[in-house]
Formats: C-alpha cells, structure tokens, sequence
C-alpha cells in the first residue's frame, strides 16, 4: 500500500519575516517576555536582547530581596550556555550597603562577569550604572575605583546614576570621557587633594542630562568651587535638560550656579518635589532663580504645594521669563493632601496669576500647557487606601469620586479664561495620585519589580 504524502501547513506566525517578529517582541513588556521566550524558540533571540539590556546585582544581607551571590550565580550559568549575551549588556545596577563590599571588587565571580562584558564592549559597550546605597558609606574608594572603575566602567559609560552613598570615588565621573547623563541624589565625594588627580590635558565630561537633590557638597566638589580660578570636573555648555528638587534651601544655591553655567543651551529644566510635606523654600522661588537667560527653554516643569497658593512657590517663576522667549511646554502640576476632599486651598488660590502669566509666555506662538492636580499619597486618607490602590492599577474609580473630579475640572475651566480662550494654548488637565504608572513610581519599586530573578531564565 502506498504511501501518500502530507504537505503540513506552518502555521501563520512562522510565516512572518524576522524583521515582524522581532517588531512584535519589541512592543512587549519586559514582565511578559519570560514567559514569550519559553513559547517558542522563534521569539527567544529577540527576547534576550530585552532581557538582559539590563542585569541587577543586590549584596546578601541588605535590604533587597534577591542576594548577590544568587544572582551572580544565575547569571554566570547564563553565560556558561550562551557567553553572547553577555554582548546584550548594557546597563548595570548594583546595590550595595556598608556592611560588605569585598564582592564588587574581590569575588571572581561577580569580575569574571565584567570581565566577559568588557570583552563584548568593542562592538557593543557597556552604557550605563546606576549605583544604589542606603546612605553607605564606600569603605575604600581607590579599591573600588582601580578594581572595578577603571578596568570595566570609565571608558565606556554614558550614563552615571548614584544614590544615596558617601565617599564616591572621584575619579568615577571625572574619568567618564563619554558621560553624557549624571543623576545624583544624596551623594557625596572622598576627601582628597584634587590637585593629585587634575590634568591639564585631560578632557572631562560634557554633559547633555543632569538631575540632582540633595548633593551641594558633592557638586560643589565637581564644579572645583573650593578652589577658585580652578577648572570644573564637569563641562555643562552643551547641558540640554536640567532636573532639581526644590528642597532644601541648597538645592536652589547649587541650581542658580547651574543654569548660569548652561544659560546657553538649557532646554528642558525639570523643578521637583519629592517629599511635598518637606517644602522649606521660600514662596519666592524668584528670588532664587532668574529664568530670564534660558534663551533656549522649550520645556518647563515645575512642581507646587498647594497649600502656598497658585501664585506663590515656583508659579512666579513665570515672571521671569520674558514674553520673547522658545517656550513651548509648560507643566504644573499641584500637590495636594487629598483632592477629592477639595482643599479651600485649591479653590481660593489665585487661579487668575497663573492664567495671566501663561497667557504671556505663550505669545500667540503653539504651547502646551499641561496642568497636573494630584494627590500625595504620603497624607492620604486610611479609610480611601483601597480605593486608592485601585486609582493606581487603573482600575474604575467610584462614582462619588469621579463626580468630584468632575467638579475639580469644572473650577479650573472657570478659574483659567484666559488660557482656554486662547487657539495658539492646547490646555489639558490631569487628574491622578502622586506616583502615576511610568511617571512618578518610586524609583526602588522600580528597580525591584524589572528585573526578575536570572537564575530562572530558560537558555537551553
């Protein structure tokens, strides 16, 4: 008996080009590719290059939930099957405390990794390192900068992020020839005679990004404003985007010294509040800050509390700005305690300052104007936590809630004629809590939900 033979049909997505599947896996989100790659082996390749873009390393006995060794361990099995991706890398985040810092620059396993990853770095470097501490101290700076710095991070890096640590070695940014990004927050640098390290020749970071808070000392140290007539560790006359938290009082002393620096070439300046009920600075944030230089501003952001009032606070910062001016965005948004409880503040403040001044910088050209009304969390209300955590995931909100946001954007049409009678201002509202989803999430939930345990990764 003969026979017949049986033409099988691929099924359609094996039909698709690589260039369509790859665009597919692009727009997945990285929670979800885990799970894709162990689908089929056709979505696997694309999925590493997501997956390990970025690899997190915690120390054990922090405060993480995920200890170093585990992951240094998962990830070296990782290599041992498939050594190319460790040419996928291209950020690291390493989170350390004071207790014990011998494995980032002494345990073999942890440096073979770096190792494998410089290796990959002439066809594709490693470009940034956030560097996370819990108020820690490094205990040998020059250990750590000759160990690890030097050999595996320095040369190649364009984005620098340091949080919460003491002592930093200097050399960490100051030799970065390629740093256009530097965020610091509550960071400070060694205590060394910088005339041992400075070279005439040498050519320091031009920076593109900057966001700080709470590090005067530390970009005191970086600007060499100990030492006058000494040249700065770090070029800003390129700097485009500028991001400041507006407390403490410091926070403003070291931002004046910045926008001098980049009058030129500032376009985005970013002015923040990360703890509303922490606001020590002046009603007159004006009398800090001159806007009038930043010929070249197009974004401006600019966070309130709203029990100083619309037209106090950052607000006057608008005065400063003349009616000739690049501007094309501005966004305010207004911290409250609760807005649905509708604080008198919000009603009674001076809508009619905010309408005027926007209505003049925006000078008949297009300009958007993004007015934010959000909640801060911190002061919330026990009896609306549930509903609360629903606003956050997205869910439905109730009826008697979205009735009084209703009325929230009812008083602010009212209150702003002029801006809505304006064609050239495209006005919108947002009403939402303090941490919206990809905006304002705290930035250790963050780090800790992205990246998933490595060890788990399925490579056969």
């Amino acid at each position: 008996m003969a026979t017949s033979s049986h033409n099988f049909k691929r099924p359609p997505i094996l039909q698709l080009s690589r260039e369509v599947i790859d665009e597919i896996v692009d727009k997945i989100p990285l929670a979800d590719l885990f799970t894709l790659s162990l689908v089929g082996r056709l979505f696997r390749p694309r999925c590493e290059k997501h997956i390990f873009t970025s690899i997190l390393f915690f120390q054990d006995g922090s405060r993480w939930p995920l200890g170093e060794s585990a992951r240094v361990k998962g990830f070296m099995d990782i290599l041992s099957r498939k050594p190319y991706i460790a040419g996928y890398v291209r950020e690291l985040h390493l989170g350390v405390d004071e207790g014990s810092q011998e494995w980032i620059v002494e345990k073999p396993g942890f440096l073979e990794i770096m190792d494998l990853i410089r290796q990959s770095a002439a066809r594709s470097p490693l470009k940034k390192l956030e560097l996370i501490g819990t108020r820690t101290r490094i205990t040998n700076p020059r250990r750590f900068s000759e160990s690890l710095c030097a050999p595996f991070i320095t040369p190649f890096l364009s984005s620098l992020c340091l949080e919460r640590l003491d002592d930093v070695p200097l050399t960490l940014v100051t030799n970065c020839v390629n740093l256009k990004k530097l965020e610091l927050d509550n960071v400070t640098f060694e205590d060394l005679d910088v005339s041992a390290i400075i070279d005439a020749s040498k050519s320091y970071p031009q920076l593109r990004e900057m966001r700080f808070n709470q590090c005067a000392q530390g970009i005191i140290t970086l600007l060499q404003q100990k030492v006058p007539g000494s040249r700065s560790f770090l070029k800003l006359s390129r700097l485009r985007i500028l991001e400041a938290d507006l407390c403490p009082v410091e926070n403003m002393k070291i931002l004046q010294d910045l926008l001098k620096l980049s009058s030129g070439s500032l376009e985005e300046l970013r002015l923040t509040l990360e703890y509303a009920g922490e606001y020590t600075v002046s009603d007159n944030l004006s009398r800090w800050i001159d806007l009038g230089a930043l010929f070249r501003l197009h974004i401006l952001h600019m966070d309130i509390v709203c029990a100083n009032g619309i037209a106090g606070g950052a607000c006057k910062l608008l005065t400063t700005i003349p009616s000739a001016n690049s501007l094309g965005k501005l966004t305010v948004k207004i911290l409250l305690g609760h807005y649905w409880a509708f604080p008198k503040e919000v009603e009674m403040a001076d809508w009619t300052f905010l309408d005027r001044e926007v209505q003049r910088v925006s000078s008949g050209k297009p300009f958007k104007f993004h007015l934010y009304l959000v909640q801060d969390l911190e002061v919330g209300d026990e009896q609306d936590e549930d509903d609360d955590c629903d606003s956050m995931n997205g869910n439905l909100q109730s009826p008697k809630r979205a009735m009084e946001e209703r009325a929230f954007r009812k008083m602010v049409n009212k209150k702003l004629p002029m801006i809505r009678s304006q064609p050239n201002i495209t006005f919108q509202i947002i009403i939402g809590p303090h941490w919206l989803p990809g905006f304002d999430a705290p930035r250790k939930l963050r780090i800790t939900h992205k990246f998933g345990p490595l060890g788990a990764y399925y490579t056969d």
